[in-house]
């Protein structure tokens, strides 16, 4: 009885090493052995990562990696039928334009109310003038323009000459007065236009101070009137 159940168990161990040792069976269609797979056929597998070499691990190629997984990740968490909001756009730049630069004032056209002094005997003229006139603004400088060149002859021409024979010439005798009193004109020229006028005066007081040196300088009231005189019927 006992031989009989060493042999029992020995069968039993003996079909179970038969099984371990048992090779599959040869396949029908075996597929045809490349030369790769021949140059590979010693080889152990490498991980991906382990194949991958040093120089393709830049961190180019690292950054974008991470830019991918991190869109995947916003992706998945975005809620379906939405989809995630797209980067704003820098401001774009404002294109330099080849302009020629003006030299303006800024306050150029704001209106600058001016008062002028005006023989009165003039001035009875110039109302007479005014009434087909836009404005008292527009006849004086409308005068300005017509007169512009001869300003300091007229200015000259307009002052009063000394007696024949007079000891000091150059100016009225004390206590002679005007024959009208002077009248207040006022206009209401912009702040370039009253600059131009300025100019004018200017440009008479060199004139006359070049001709005969230090004579009474001429102020805006005489300038205009000046050009008044010779411009109004």
């Amino acid at each position: 009885m006992a031989e009989s159940d060493t042999s029992g168990v020995a069968g039993l161990r003996a079909k179970r090493e038969a099984r371990v040792r048992r090779q599959p069976p040869p396949t029908r269609h075996p597929r045809p052995t490349s030369h790769a797979d021949e140059a590979t056929a010693g080889e152990e597998p490498t991980p991906r990562l382990a194949a991958a070499s040093s120089e393709s691990l830049t961190p180019d190629t690292v950054g974008a990696a991470e830019t991918r997984r991190e869109a995947t990740t916003a992706e998945r968490d975005t809620p379906q039928g939405t989809r995630p909001a797209a980067p704003k756009k820098a401001a774009a730049k404002p294109v330099a334009r080849d302009t020629q630069q003006v030299d303006i004032a800024p306050n150029v056209m704001v209106v600058s109310p001016t008062v002028l002094s005006i023989e009165g005997s003039l001035m009875r003229r110039f109302e007479r003038a005014r009434k087909t006139a836009p404005s008292h603004t527009a006849i004086v400088l409308d005068a300005l323009r017509a007169c512009k060149d001869d300003l300091s002859t007229l200015v000259r021409e307009a002052r009063p000459a000394g007696a024949s024979g007079d000891l000091f010439p150059w100016r009225r005798a004390p206590g002679q007065s005007r024959t009208t009193r002077p009248e207040q004109l006022r206009i209401r020229p912009t702040v370039g236009e009253l600059g131009v006028i300025d100019g004018l005066v200017h440009d008479v007081n060199a004139e006359l101070n070049s001709q005969q040196p230090g004579v009474r300088r001429a102020s805006r009231s005489e300038v205009v009137a000046a050009a008044l005189n010779l411009y109004l019927p």
